[in-house]
């Protein structure tokens, strides 16, 4: 297992090229003290809701099919109980799994309409994909 340090960050794309949109946010979030760890101990001190909650779970495969965990087919159901109380307004949680990312975007349909939600995911997807490329790129490093 691992370890989970949930904190709140506020990051600054710093312009519309991938480039350095994808160094402003890693240099802000290598500035985040203590990696975040000892968020829990003070956020009821601020008062200030989250609003979305990015997990990105890792790589949950080895790619060989074999070893001690194995994805479920079936359904596991919800997260949290449907009466619950939503830590965060949209909850983004992602993995890769056979070699494929995928995303679970979870929200309140009483807050958001699900076309605002799915028009949010589409334009992630086209910006995450402007990052691959940018980093394919001879002058970023390629492969």
């Amino acid at each position: 297992g691992w370890f989970t340090s949930l904190f709140p960050v506020a990051l600054a794309p710093g312009g519309q090229e991938p480039g350095s949109a994808l160094k402003a946010v890693k240099e802000q979030l290598r500035a985040v003290p203590r990696r975040g760890v000892g968020y829990g101990l003070t956020h009821d001190l601020t008062g200030i809701p989250a609003g979305l909650s990015f997990n990105y779970l890792g790589q949950l495969d080895s790619g060989t099919g074999v070893g001690l965990f194995s994805r479920l087919e079936e359904p596991a159901g919800e997260n949290v109980a449907g009466h619950g109380t939503r830590p965060h307004l949209i909850d983004v949680n992602g993995a890769v799994t056979d070699g494929r990312l995928s995303l679970a975007w979870t929200y309140s349909s009483n807050l958001h309409d699900r076309a605002t939600v799915e028009g949010l995911a589409e334009d992630f997807v086209v910006r995450l994909r402007e990052l691959i490329e940018h980093c394919l790129t001879e002058e970023a490093g390629g492969l």
